[in-house]
């Protein structure tokens, strides 16, 4: 369910529209209208939708977004706008100087690059590009939203925050922000360098009894189940605790009940890039390699192929994203 007032335009139940900015479709399932169910909703009503699709739930969900028809998705990152510094300000605002931008619910930061000169004087106005930065924005809220979390994925990162830049590009841009520090990268989660995530006690010291299962068969681990037994420890608790380590980015969900440790993801990735470089990443081969059943040796490609490391080619797998990684 999501809430909000109709900004222009009507809605109706069956309606497919699009989440923006990340680009998402769904569908509309049903409507309140200003507190009563209703078939439409138009223009300056609060409206609840109950919304349904492929890829959709309630984590894509932020405030400030806006459900669209799909013609009018079209989200960026700069605006070009005249802007004028009131009078009664008693310094010119420069160029390159940090800001707050509203629009409607949303707040993002920027920088405001003037076109027209170096500043913009008190009582003036001049010729602007406001610079958004929706990603550190996003990165700062996700922390506040699930503080359990050590971060995001790339992928979920780009949805949220550029859905419409490429896939290449988006890795450019986060390559930079790494570069210049602005972001920090622990596995396949990216972060604010300030933001950290620690275990409990009692989790401390299970994560010490099952990292030596993890690492007795690095490529072939014990199933959660198995490691439970093992270790006399409720299973539904320890698949708790195990999901809780694959959010601090300890160990990879690499298939639903298999973990893996982050060295054995290391070294897989570093046998699948090899492969794709000198003859091809294909699934006998990897297996052949590793030494595992075709079944997880495929489920390990997948995982690849779903977290940007690779990508699927037919019968193979072609790298995408070599060093995600490599480190």
């Amino acid at each position: 369910m999501v809430t909000g007032t109709v900004f222009s335009g009507a809605v109706a139940v069956g309606d497919k529209l699009v989440m923006s900015p990340s680009n998402i479709p769904v569908r509309v399932r049903s409507i309140h209208a200003q507190n009563r169910p209703a078939q439409t909703g138009v223009a300056g009503q609060r409206c609840a939708l109950n919304l349904a699709g492929p890829g959709f739930d309630k984590a894509a969900v932020a405030r400030g977004d806006w459900v669209l028809a799909e013609p009018l998705h079209a989200s960026v990152t700069r605006l070009d706008a005249r802007l004028r510094v009131l009078a009664s300000e008693d310094k010119p605002l420069r160029h390159w100087t940090p800001v707050h931008v509203h629009l409607g619910a949303t707040d993002v930061t920027g920088r405001v690059s003037v076109l027209e000169g170096e500043v913009v004087v008190p009582g003036m106005d001049a010729l602007v590009q406001l610079h958004l930065q929706r990603l550190l924005d996003t990165l700062t809220a996700e922390h506040a939203r699930v503080t359990d979390m050590l971060g995001v994925d790339r992928e979920h990162l780009r949805r949220m925050t550029a859905p419409t830049l490429s896939r290449t590009a988006f890795l450019a841009l986060t390559d930079e922000l790494l570069a210049a520090g602005n972001i920090k990268a622990s596995g396949l989660w990216l972060h604010l360098p300030g933001h950290s995530v620690t275990l409990l006690a009692h989790e401390e010291k299970l994560w010490a009894k099952v990292r030596p299962l993890l690492e007795a068969a690095p490529y072939q681990p014990p199933s959660v189940r198995d490691i439970a037994h093992a270790l006399d420890v409720d299973e539904r608790a320890m698949r708790l605790v195990m999901q809780h380590l694959a959010r601090l980015g300890e160990v990879f969900q690499v298939a639903h009940d298999h973990f893996f440790t982050r060295d054995a993801v290391a070294a897989l990735a570093a046998i699948a890039r090899k492969l794709a470089e000198d003859e091809a990443l294909e699934a006998a081969a990897f297996r052949d390699r590793i030494g595992v059943g075709r079944k997880l040796a495929i489920q390990i490609l997948e995982f690849f192929d779903r977290v940007g490391f690779t990508r699927r080619a037919r019968d193979s797998h072609k790298l995408r994203h070599a060093n995600l990684f490599a480190g």
